[in-house]
């Protein structure tokens, strides 16, 4: 697994449940909160890869709407090997 990946298969439920909320409140008020956690683990993805763009910042939301669905969906997740 690479480093992203591990970033976000780890990060805990309670703060990727505020960051989906951090998310959602973005869709209102036209922005993410500034010390909040989607900016959080903006700055840890910024570490792993060196540097941080706007397009990374859509990255991290995606990827946390991902780890979201995956994590509390019902639906089983196929393993590749």
């Amino acid at each position: 697994m690479n480093k992203i990946k591990e970033l976000f298969k780890n990060i805990a439920s309670p703060e990727l449940k505020e960051a989906i909320l951090e998310i959602r409140e973005s869709d209102t008020t036209g922005f993410i909160k500034e010390e909040g956690y989607v900016r959080k683990y903006g700055k840890l993805t910024g570490e792993i890869t060196g540097g941080f763009t706007t397009t990374d910042f859509y990255m991290v939301q995606l990827n946390l709407l991902k780890e979201a669905a995956y994590r509390w969906s019902d639906l089983p997740i196929k393993n590749k090997k």
